[in-house]
């Protein structure tokens, strides 16, 4: 997938959307990686989360499912414990990070982050949230950030979070998780819960 991330980022053809596209196709427009060549490609770099699962009450259950989405030459992906990482896709470094802060000591039951959804505001040229980065929390939160620092857009939501839970009947907090990317959809945002 680096390799991957590195071609889309030199043809411009992105992988804005959890699958690829709207449609999840899970195809890539990049032409330069080919079955004659790929035996040649070499590892550009490794970014590590450094997600361990300390302090998590079923670390067992810790896992690494997410699919990065590229914007532009920024990777966006998400650990299981809701840290959203945006990291340049070119050389690896780090763009920046956001710790959602999830309760660790709750017992979850599933651990699993499927990945983030890209939203641009067409009504928005540039300033604070004109993209956003929207992230499903297994604690039950939805929660918004900046694309470009990785700041919570305060005009969503509280803070630039919504909690999922609010108004559902549950015996603990840990039966309302989401693990899939959120979708956009006109403006909307839809979730879907574990």
């Amino acid at each position: 997938l680096l390799g991957l991330g590195v071609s889309c980022v030199v043809s411009g053809a992105g992988w804005p959307e959890y699958g690829g596209d709207a449609g999840g196709r899970r195809y890539s427009m990049a032409a330069q990686v080919t079955p004659a060549n790929v035996r040649s490609l070499e590892q550009a770099w490794t970014f590590r989360t450094g997600e361990l699962g300390e302090n998590l009450a079923r670390r067992d259950k810790l896992t690494f499912e997410a699919t990065p989405i590229l914007v532009g030459r920024t990777l966006y992906f998400s650990t299981a414990t809701a840290v959203v990482h945006a990291v340049d896709a070119v050389t690896g470094r780090p763009v920046w990070r956001h710790d959602a802060a999830v309760d660790r000591r709750l017992r979850y039951s599933e651990v699993a982050s499927r990945g983030v959804s890209y939203w641009r505001n067409p009504g928005v040229d540039r300033g604070p949230c004109a993209e956003r980065i929207f992230l499903g929390t297994i604690d039950g939160r939805l929660i918004a950030l900046d694309a470009k620092d990785g700041k919570p857009c305060t005009g969503f939501g509280t803070r630039g979070s919504i909690d999922l839970t609010r108004g559902v009947r549950l015996r603990s907090r840990p039966e309302y998780g989401v693990t899939s990317p959120p979708v956009v959809i006109g403006g909307l945002v839809v979730v879907g819960s574990a």
